[in-house]
């Protein structure tokens, strides 16, 4: 039976582009293209360790060994055991190494976070565009459709066909069934990744948080009164999540 609709899909394929004409032919692409972005996304968060929280927690548990005076490793490496959060584990040596201190390790900070925030969100803003665009583009199919129904009627003047004319009309509705069909999708595969990215970076936030608060301490931000470099960073990660939705 599978290969026999295998057998078919191109058949079926051909029919509804044949049927439902060139914004048929645009929205299959459409979906060729949100295919093709969203097994991409899979792949750089799945080797970005995103997608899944057993890496998380075993750091979470690294960080718990460490405070509880159990752990041997100094924090900045057990940042480094989860791969993807190399840059957690960069801001955290920084921290620990004095080379930067106070508003300048927020600085530097915040530019890690935007570039690997910018690089999680990667092609998700084409994802967005073609969940948008792909049920506007049905419907302007079914107008333009409903336009030829309409205008084949009255050429035919008494002589109308209703067999002829509600073909014409399902050909045009093809359209908007064909955009929904993308755009669906699209939405719910845009959210998931959105909420598994932003989860993400709940996680850094929490990490980097947590190991900094044993970092050495900083004598010109107790002196001036600022926050803490970790509340500093947190609000960071809060305002960069928060700019990108």
């Amino acid at each position: 039976m599978t290969q026999d609709l295998l057998a078919r899909l191109p058949d079926s394929l051909q029919y509804l582009v044949s049927s439902g004409g060139v914004v048929v032919a645009i929205l299959l692409v459409m979906a060729v293209l949100l295919t093709t972005v969203f097994l991409v996304k899979i792949w750089q968060l799945w080797h970005a360790g995103v997608l899944f929280s057993v890496a998380t927690k075993r750091v979470h548990k690294a960080i718990d060994a460490h405070i509880d005076g159990a752990g041997s490793a100094p924090p900045h490496q057990t940042a480094r055991q989860l791969p993807a959060e190399q840059m957690a584990a960069d801001i955290v040596t920084l921290a620990y190494s004095h080379r930067l201190r106070g508003a300048p390790l927020v600085a530097e900070a915040r530019r890690q976070l935007e570039h690997y925030q910018r690089r999680l969100r990667s092609h998700l803003p084409l994802m967005e565009l073609i969940a948008t665009l792909s049920p506007s583009l049905g419907l302007l199919g079914t107008v333009l459709g409903m336009i030829q129904a309409f205008r084949a009627m009255e050429l035919a003047g008494r002589d109308v066909d209703p067999a002829v004319l509600s073909g014409g009309i399902w050909q045009a509705l093809l359209t908007t069934a064909v955009g929904l069909a993308v755009a669906i999708p699209a939405i719910i595969l845009l959210n998931w990744l959105s909420r598994r990215i932003d989860t993400h970076l709940g996680n850094i936030d929490d990490q980097i948080s947590r190991v900094l608060n044993f970092a050495p301490a900083d004598a010109d931000t107790a002196a001036t009164g600022a926050l803490p470099v970790n509340e500093q960073l947190s609000a960071s990660v809060r305002n960069q999540r928060h700019a990108a939705n």
